[in-house]
Formats: structure tokens, sequence, C-alpha cells
């Protein structure tokens, strides 16, 4: 970040260079990022899916860890930069284009709130799309989605209309359950791999949302991200527990998961 100086300024705050330092690293870290959803959509067999989850994760994983240097979630008492972003807002709004009055957001306070969560481009939807996260309608989602439709470059959008044509991984996966062709061994790395890839995910967007409570205060888009979080933990793999609900009846096997532990005097048996 430190290598990144703005030229322009419109308020005049050190603030202001902090936001952009953040958001011009995150835009130059994003490669790895486009060539990990690459990866992704050409991903056929279960050896290349993982691959291409586990190069997703650590694309991920980078663009997390430029928020920690930005100060955003790290531990109290770590090493960030000196700035108050709240302060910024109170004087950048006046520069920042009204809300389309078709998202239907409650306030001007709430569409500069997701102005800020959506700021890094297209790697939400498109994250979102390969790890099968369903969009939603709540105020992230109708942004994000206007976002991509219509206020992103067109190379931009061309790209994420391409990445959204193909199935996401995590439909490609469950396919593959509900064909029976894949081993449990295969089932338990595909899982791993997805899910590492959902709690990933997670952090980088709940970076996002507390960036926002920085600039907006701590209850911006509170009832919106609920709902984010909750449709990305939601897509999370259960793959070995489904297999096993499969062939449980088959074998003449209970199905549920507690019938499968031994009480401790059936221990050794």
């Amino acid at each position: 970040m430190r290598r990144v100086v703005p030229c322009q300024r419109f308020v005049c705050f050190e603030e202001e260079d902090w936001f952009v330092r953040l958001h011009v690293t995150l835009a130059g870290e994003a490669g790895r990022l486009v060539e990990a959803a690459r990866h992704c959509v050409g991903a056929c067999d279960t050896n290349e899916q993982v691959r291409a989850l586990q190069s997703l994760e650590g694309a991920l994983e980078t663009l997390v860890r430029v928020h920690y240097v930005a100060g955003i979630g790290q531990a109290p008492g770590a090493d960030a930069p000196k700035v108050t972003p709240a302060l910024l807002m109170g004087r950048m709004h006046r520069f920042l284009p009204p809300s389309p009055p078709e998202l239907g957001l409650a306030s001007e306070a709430e569409a500069r709130a997701v102005r800020v969560y959506c700021a890094s481009g297209i790697d939400q939807p498109m994250v979102l799309h390969l790890l099968g996260v369903h969009r939603g309608g709540h105020a992230i989602g109708r942004f994000r989605e206007w976002q991509a439709s219509a206020d992103l470059p067109t190379p931009h959008r061309a790209f994420l209309a391409d990445v959204r044509c193909c199935t996401p991984m995590r439909e490609r996966v469950e396919a593959a359950v509900g064909g029976e062709r894949l081993a449990v061994q295969e089932l338990a790395r595909l899982e791993l791999a997805h899910n590492s890839c959902i709690d990933m995910a997670l952090r980088l967007f709940t970076r996002r949302y507390e960036l926002v409570r920085a600039l907006l205060g701590v209850d911006a888009l509170a009832t919106s991200w609920q709902h984010e979080r909750g449709l990305i933990q939601e897509a999370r793999l259960r793959l070995l527990v489904e297999r096993r609900e499969m062939e449980g009846p088959r074998r003449g096997l209970p199905t549920r998961a507690h019938a499968y532990k031994r009480e401790p005097t059936e221990r050794g048996r």
C-alpha cells in the first residue's frame, strides 16, 4: 500500500489517501483472483477442481491481508495506519452520486454504505457465483447487481458475464455426488477445498463490512449484512453427510449421523 501515491485529492485528508491506497492495492492484487476464476471455469476432473478452489482460496487470502495492512480487522495493538476513517465520509459524501431510485434503498446513508462495501469491483459477484452463493434481495445484493450491470467498466462487466455463464463449482460438485461418480476420498477433498473457500470469502466480506462500520458507524448495513453473511454460510457443502444419508438405507444402516456414534460401553467391539 505504501507504494501507491494518489495524484489528485478531493478533500485533502490523509484518510482519503488511505482509502485510495487500499482500493488501488486491491485492484492490483485482483489479477490472482481473475486467474483463479479462469482456473475454476476450466476445471473438469476432481484434481483440477481441488487445485482451482485452492488457488481461489489463496487469492482471497491475499485480499484479506491487504485489508489487514490497512488496519481493517486487525487485532488491537497491531501496527496500522494512523487514520480516522469516519472523518473521510463526512466530507466525501458530497462528491458521491445519488443512488438509483429503482434500487429502493432506505436512505442516502444506506446508499453510501453499499457503495463502500462494493467498492472493490467485480471480485464480489465473481466469487459469490463461483461458490454458488444465492444473490439475495437485500440492499447489498441489489446494489451489487445494479453495479455489475450498469456501473462497472465494460470489460469488467463482459468478464463477469462470461464467468456467470458457467456452472458454479458448488453445483458441479453436487451434480457429481448425485450421479455417484465420486469416491469418499474425492468427496472429502472437494468438500474441504470448497468450504475453505467459503470460510476465506466470509473473512474477506467481513473485512468489507468492518470498513463500512469504520467509515459510517457501527449500525451501518447491519440488517443487510446479516442476510449477506447467512447466504454465504448456507453455501457450505455437506457432501459426506449427504452421501451417508443416501447409502444408509441401501445397506440397512441408520441414516442419522448420531446413529453412527458408539456408546462408551460399545467401544472396542
